[in-house]
């Protein structure tokens, strides 16, 4: 593993612990909160201190702009305008202090507004999946789906919203829901891995569930799904290629006249000898 591999591995890490401990214990939001207004304190004593803070808080924000919005236009504006603000205003302590109280009360008042709409978001997917279990107590089955979305996936790699909507597809689909989490963590990986966005990883996943169901698997099994992934992972294929050689031979199996596994090795067998996805098509629709 190469270390920029490995730098990011420790980074994804560190954020997963960091988000984890933040769920679990609230009250650190509000103990750096207080340490944020006590570096404001000892800054406000010093002019270029003020300005130095201002203009780091004006470049996070723009750097936030940017993220979201990959807009570089609008970012370089808001950041000029903001340092035109910061050097065309005399700063004085009580200043300085009234602008990063009311700054400071502004996200925190984002956060929990952003953060009541997630919630109840979430909890109108999960009413959505719920009622799909018709054949057991409504308020019992609302309990259970809850608690499977707000538990941590494997690799922590889906918020609370993503595994209410994987949760709703698979409650569509008439997944049981002992099998609820361990299908989270599989479309999770298919997600990871195929660097995909999550309604293809669904697509995908169901597609495979269903062609495992066709080939004997009575029961919902992870680990089977795995298994088939491990022979798209090898394919040497790109994902568009793969997905158009996906959707055009599955029926073979459907049908039962070959194997998932073996018609991935045919497939990886035909493009070694060179041959293009449309002629492996061909040779593999007879």
């Amino acid at each position: 593993m190469s270390n920029n591999n490995t730098f990011q591995e420790v980074w994804r890490a560190f954020i997963n612990a960091t988000k984890k401990l933040l769920e679990t214990h609230k009250w650190i939001y509000l103990f750096l909160i207080y340490i944020a207004w006590l570096a404001m304190e000892a800054f406000s004593n010093s002019e270029s201190g003020m300005v130095f803070i201002l203009c780091t808080t004006i470049s996070i924000v723009s750097l936030g702009i940017y993220g979201n919005t990959k807009n570089y236009s609008e970012t370089a504006l808001s950041f000029i305008l903001g340092l035109f603000t910061v050097f065309s205003t005399t700063w004085n302590s009580k200043l300085f202090m009234i602008f990063i109280s009311f700054y400071l009360l502004f996200n925190i008042v984002i956060f929990m507004i952003s953060s009541i709409r997630l919630a109840a978001k979430q909890e109108m997917i999960i009413t959505q999946a719920a009622v799909k279990y018709r054949d057991r107590n409504y308020d019992e089955v609302f309990k259970i789906l809850k608690k499977i979305s707000d538990m941590s996936s494997k690799n922590g790699q889906l918020g609370p919203i993503e595994k209410a909507e994987i949760i709703r597809f698979l409650s569509y689909r008439k997944i049981d829901i002992e099998y609820l989490s361990e299908a989270i963590n599989v479309v999770e990986l298919i997600k990871t891995v195929q660097q995909c966005e999550l309604s293809e990883a669904l697509t995908l996943f169901y597609n495979l569930y269903a062609l495992d169901v066709i080939s004997g698997g009575n029961e919902f099994s992870g680990d089977r799904i795995i298994r088939m992934m491990d022979e798209i992972v090898v394919l040497p294929v790109s994902h568009e290629e793969f997905y158009y050689l996906f959707n055009k031979l599955k029926k073979k199996v459907m049908r039962k006249e070959i194997t998932f596994i073996n018609l991935m090795r045919k497939i990886k067998e035909y493009i070694y000898k060179g041959m293009d996805v449309e002629e492996i098509v061909q040779e593999l629709s007879y």
